[in-house]
């Protein structure tokens, strides 16, 4: 699909973004994101800014894990600080009581003889003035914030830009 030549800018525009001290590159771990991003996937990622106005509801984060801060995820910003939010058995999310249109989710698979029966998770939550509620959009094999809780602002490392591996993947996820 791509020439030689294509491909070894694709490569050094890689390096010369990775390079970039705002910028750091992840790779993606499973498919706790599918469909937005699968496994094998590289990101860009933009610094998460320490203070002045929050990450918006949507966007696609880098974050180190609340339990193991040595263990990174990529998951979506669903709930914002201070909010009140019930997520279901089925892993939708309301807020305030109203349910979050969510087009970026993975189908729920459908219940048959070959999948484990549905456990009941759905739960309530309120998140402080420094905290995220942040869940993958394959919800039915992601770990994420119903497993444990809410993510400290102090723990994002970045906001997702771009997918930029492979290149035929290539296309900025920042703005949604």
């Amino acid at each position: 699909m791509y020439n030689q030549r294509q491909m070894s800018l694709f490569s050094a525009l890689a390096r010369i973004l990775d390079r970039a001290s705002f910028l750091s590159r992840y790779r993606v771990a499973g498919e706790s994101m599918t469909p937005t991003l699968r496994d094998g996937q590289q990101v860009l990622a933009v610094s998460a800014p320490r203070s002045g106005r929050p990450l918006p509801r949507g966007a696609l984060v880098v974050f180190k894990h609340p339990e193991s801060p040595d263990v990174i995820y990529i998951k979506r910003i669903v709930g914002l600080p201070g909010e009140d939010l019930f997520i279901n058995d089925d892993g939708r999310a309301h807020i305030g009581g109203e349910s979050l249109p969510e087009p970026y989710l993975a189908p729920m698979p459908s219940l048959n003889e070959n999948l484990p029966a549905r456990r009941a998770t759905a739960r309530r939550w309120i998140t402080e003035a420094d905290e995220y509620f942040i869940m993958g959009d394959n919800r039915h094999d992601s770990r994420d914030s119903r497993s444990f809780g809410p993510v400290h602002h102090d723990w994002i490392l970045g906001r997702v830009w771009l997918r930029c591996w492979p290149p035929q993947g290539w296309s900025f996820l920042g703005r949604r």
